[in-house]
């Protein structure tokens, strides 16, 4: 059994995109075609523009992210999630620049693209979560990652004694602004830069 963990809650919403939306792409059939339903068959291009008009259908993406995140970590062997660190703003983040680059494909395409791309740094089984910070200034990280990002600061130079403050000090230290998911903003840079 599965437990929650407390940055991981699924709204009923999104628990049914991946029975009604989702679930049917994981049965293909002999050819390996399938029916991809809802915004999954929407362009690119009619991606980015809803996310530009800042359109309530917004709503839908996210919706459509979290149930295929849900289907893909239950249908695949070893993954409890196949998002190690990144929260659904962050794929969001993601999906925006690579339709901007791809407007033509369709977004379920891309989501099961850039899926596949981090199926091989997934969390394979469930394990604890580790505080980053404070209640007040916090987030949670898998402890595998923890560890990841106390090595990389470390060998970055920074005191990870503290690694909420060892955070802030990077984003000082490279005059980093100010934003919505800022944590969330600097484990892409760290990662990324791991990954060079």
């Amino acid at each position: 059994m599965r437990t929650r963990h407390p940055f991981f809650r699924l709204s009923i919403l999104s628990i049914l995109f991946a029975v009604a939306v989702v679930l049917p792409s994981f049965a293909a059939d002999q050819n390996g075609s399938f029916v991809v339903k809802g915004v999954g068959t929407q362009t690119c291009a009619d991606f980015v523009e809803t996310a530009k008009q800042g359109s309530r259908e917004l709503s839908q993406y996210l919706g459509f992210i979290n149930g295929y995140t849900s289907a893909f970590n239950e249908m695949n062997d070893k993954t409890f999630d196949v998002w190690r660190w990144q929260t659904t703003d962050t794929i969001l983040l993601l999906l925006l620049r690579r339709c901007d680059r791809q407007p033509e494909i369709n977004f379920g395409a891309a989501l099961a693209t850039l899926t596949r791309y981090f199926f091989e740094s997934r969390i394979e089984s469930n394990v604890p979560v580790k505080r980053v910070g404070n209640e007040d200034k916090g987030f949670f990280l898998y402890e595998p990652v923890y560890a990841e990002l106390e090595a990389l600061l470390q060998k970055e130079g920074y005191n990870t004694k503290d690694l909420y403050a060892a955070l802030m000090q990077y984003k000082a230290d490279n005059q980093l602004p100010n934003a919505k998911n800022l944590h969330q903003m600097l484990l892409l840079r760290l990662f990324s830069q791991q990954n060079r």
